[in-house]
């Protein structure tokens, strides 16, 4: 009986331990063995542009770890507090509205031995230059972004309509001039009717020098529309 109790006990620790929530406990790994797992994204059509910073030890899938006190982290010189998600773990994180947000902004991580890493990033948000009318001839048409870069820049265009048959439109595109020609090669893919319409700008950086584990920052933009194709 005395035996049977005793394997209960190690069975019973063992499975306490395994089950604790990870991530919240804060380990000291020092800054140098982050991989620093930064991420910006804003949305036109909800009006917000989130920032998440996370820790993670053991490269870009390693565990997201709370930072050791004293470290903390800043976005434009205010803390950023820790939260936490079963899948996603530990990560820092605040949301701002899009209006005012353009332009550049701070990333200040300062370590367990207070010393500091910074960042910089800029978001350029981006709109229609004129507003789509809610029925569209299915015909080529050119759509024209106004704050949009520039330079040649990548995007994603998203189209999708409401048929099982059709194929929809899912292409990376360079833009130029804010220019997008949507073309008789996406119409084919398209049915007549209502159709939900994306463009996605997502650049990556690469963090070289904040740690031997390098680091990225992604930034995200989405820009949405819904109108309908018609004869």
């Amino acid at each position: 009986m005395k035996f049977f109790l005793s394997v209960l006990a190690v069975v019973f620790c063992f499975t306490a331990c395994k089950n604790k929530p990870a991530g919240n406990k804060s380990e000291d790994a020092g800054s140098s063995a982050f991989f620093y797992d930064y991420r910006v994204w804003g949305d036109e059509e909800e009006g917000m542009v989130t920032v998440r910073l996370q820790y993670r030890l053991g490269g870009e899938n390693g565990k997201a770890l709370r930072l050791a006190q004293p470290g903390f982290v800043m976005l434009d010189g205010d803390t950023l507090k820790a939260d936490s998600a079963g899948f996603t773990g530990v990560f820092y994180e605040t949301s701002k509205p899009l209006d005012g947000f353009a332009g550049s902004h701070g990333i200040v991580f300062t370590d367990s031995s207070n010393k500091q890493h910074k960042e910089e990033f800029s978001l350029e948000p981006f709109t229609l230059e004129n507003e789509l009318p809610e029925q569209i001839k299915k015909a080529p048409f050119l759509i024209k972004l106004s704050g949009f870069p520039s330079t040649a820049s990548r995007v994603q265009l998203i189209m999708v309509d409401t048929s099982f048959s059709s194929a929809d439109v899912n292409e990376e595109l360079w833009v130029e001039n804010g220019e997008i020609k949507i073309d008789s090669s996406f119409l084919a893919n398209l049915a007549n009717g209502p159709i939900t319409m994306e463009i996605v700008k997502e650049d990556e950086k690469t963090l070289k020098n904040s740690s031997r584990e390098d680091g990225r920052l992604l930034l995200t933009y989405r820009l949405r529309r819904q109108f309908e194709f018609v004869d």
